[in-house]
């Protein structure tokens, strides 16, 4: 019996000492002082303390708030932020409505790495080091960084020493000395990220200097050198001797003195699948700069990049970089230095222009008829794209880091206005309801629902088409695609709906501001939704412009007609019958959109 009493009580212990060991530990600046942290109702109002008091493998769960304090984080611990601070599994956490933040508070690095360490679903900010790091600090550790905001920070977003940090699904902006900064040794791998909008002297979006990292999926746009005659705005590898690829990315946007895109100094690393366009150097090499290079472009798009000399690329003599089914357009007037040098001879190489969907906007998905679709190679390609969707989609490999493909069809208009700004939808057997300069309207042909498509070249009205693209919303008020796809079908009409003018525009449609938007803005309280409809109104010309006139029925509200450039107004004080799309300017302000002469008709 004493026996049995022992081998009992020696149960229940360990029993106890594997439940602590795999406990959750909590955390709530919102919660009393004196929690030991083993419940949300107890938790520890600080995230170092509940890091302190976890023990491997635990996970210290973190609620809303910002918690102004420099974390160490600990060796296999995983820190979780975005819960509400009810949660019972981490599944329920929402880290984008629950924003989480550890404050620096310009007193150090914000966040020190362990390693086998977990950070996930915070926003870092406000470090301040005294030499090295800022955001995140990393020497001789190898922590996983993901879904994590890393902004703001006085110094790196992420500083690693001899590290291998895996950094997935951040957002890495706006920090004051380089976006990422892999120093001296180790293999990081950075995927799935933004890293945007950082500056620094020299080198500012990510500096690998004697490093070996894999970067994957990734868009590096809008990073900036500050420094005379200063390196690297985009991405930059000196002395990187290992084999390194650089796939399936955007370098867009950026700008230095010398490699404004690209920087590369006794480093040949292979850029596969990338889209390297629009980065300016003040210098030389607007797209990339090699010195002492032997890299491979693969399947690589090189444009609209601007420098004096070398707009898409400038090398040094000792310098022999492969460019091998890639594609050049628009590099300035001297796109190549030296200028005897071409790579366009050979390799299979293209001069073709890409077609960004919308290169004003960012955004460099390919359209139907660009000339970059399966004229790539399949030699190390990779299986997907920047989007994550599958390689390849046609009859080969597309140039560039977006594969074009066919978008989820959508049966109507109503449920691609319920999806959020940015997706990509696709749609067919709708009609074209008015056409214009630049862009078209499509309705359903039950007459529920229209909408407004960006495309620059000429399509017919009263025709079916098909159209794919991506979803915005014009000027903040009216949701509209943005197409990569149109194809025009047979001859086909549709009836406009007659209404009173204040009718028009109707209520909010399921609308979310934001962002990403999604639904469609209306006036509260009027009735049925009718942005991008074909409509009839009715009423009596108030003063016009050259290309405009305002409706007015006697509601009181008076919506203004835009007419085709061909057409004058008619004169104030006429009865007229006005057909055209219901549309919607900031106001919300009512706009009836008049696409052909025959739409305007007096009937006094």
């Amino acid at each position: 019996m004493p026996g049995t009493l022992r081998a009992l009580t020696l149960a229940a212990v360990l029993l106890l000492l594997c439940t602590s060991a795999n406990a959750t530990v909590f955390v709530d600046w919102n919660k009393p002082s004196g929690g030991d942290g083993t419940t949300w109702a107890t938790a520890f109002q600080r995230v170092q303390d509940g890091l302190n008091a976890a023990t491997a493998p635990n996970e210290v769960w973190v609620a809303t708030g910002s918690y102004s304090e420099n974390v160490i984080l600990r060796p296999g611990i995983g820190l979780y932020g975005g819960f509400i601070g009810t949660e019972t599994i981490r599944s329920e956490r929402d880290p984008a409505g629950n924003l989480t933040t550890i404050d620096g508070h310009q007193a150090g690095n914000a966040v020190i790495g362990a390693n086998g360490a977990v950070i996930d679903g915070f926003t870092i900010t406000n470090g301040k080091p005294s030499i090295n790091g800022g955001g995140v600090y990393c020497a001789y550790v190898s922590p996983t960084i993901s879904n994590c905001t890393i902004a703001l920070n006085t110094g790196a977003g992420v500083y690693c020493y001899q590290s291998s940090p895996i950094i997935t699904n951040c957002r890495i902006t706006e920090n004051t000395d380089k976006g990422i900064y892999c120093n001296t040794g180790g293999n990081a791998s950075v995927t799935d990220c933004l890293i945007a909008d950082n500056s620094a002297v020299q080198y500012a979006g990510i500096y690998c200097y004697s490093a070996t990292p894999t970067i994957k999926r990734c868009i590096i746009t809008g990073n900036q050198t500050t420094g005379t005659d200063a390196r690297g705005g985009g991405i930059s590898f000196v002395s990187c001797t290992s084999p390194i690829t650089v796939e399936n990315c955007v370098i867009a946007g950026n700008s230095a003195s010398m490699g404004g895109g690209v920087y590369l100094s006794l480093s040949s690393p292979s850029f596969v699948n990338c889209t390297i366009t629009d980065n300016v150097a003040v210098s030389s090499g607007g797209n990339a700069y090699l010195v002492n290079s032997n890299s491979v472009f693969r399947n690589t798009i090189v444009s609209y990049g601007t420098a004096p000399i070398g707009g898409a690329v400038y090398k040094n003599t000792s310098s022999n970089p492969t460019f091998d089914h890639s594609d050049f357009w628009l590099n300035g007037d001297q796109p190549f230095e030296p200028t005897s040098w071409d790579p366009t001879l050979g390799g299979d190489n293209r001069l073709y222009n890409p077609l960004f969907v919308d290169r004003a906007s960012g955004n460099y998905h390919l359209m139907s008829v660009s000339g970059c679709i399966d004229a790539g190679t399949n030699v190390s390609a990779p299986i997907d794209d920047l989007d994550g969707n599958p390689r390849p989609q046609g009859a080969g490999f597309d140039i560039g880091a977006y594969e074009y493909g066919p978008a989820p069809s959508l049966r109507t208009i109503v449920e691609i206005k319920r999806e959020r700004d940015g997706e990509r939808v696709a749609i067919s057997d709708v009609v074209i309801s008015g056409a214009f300069d630049g862009f078209f309207y499509i309705e359903q042909q039950d007459r529920v629902a229209g909408i407004r498509v960006v495309w620059p070249t000429s399509v017919p009205m009263n025709h079916v088409v098909s159209v794919s693209g991506f979803l915005e919303t014009r000027n903040g008020v009216e949701r509209q695609i943005r197409a990569d796809g149109v194809t025009v079908g047979d001859p086909d009409g549709i009836e406009a709906l007659g209404m009173g003018n204040r009718s028009l525009i109707g209520g909010n449609f399921e609308y979310n501001a934001g962002p990403p938007a999604s639904g469609q803005m209306g006036k509260v309280g009027t009735g049925p939704n009718n942005i991008g409809l074909l409509i009839r109104t009715w009423g009596r010309v108030i003063p016009a412009t050259a290309s405009s006139f305002v409706i007015e029925d006697g509601s009181g509200v008076g919506p203004t007609v835009i007419l085709p450039a061909e057409v004058t107004p008619p004169a104030e004080g006429r009865f007229v019958r006005v057909t055209g799309i219901s549309s919607i300017e900031a106001g919300p302000a009512s706009v009836i959109l008049v696409p052909t002469s025959s739409d305007v008709i007096p009937v006094d």
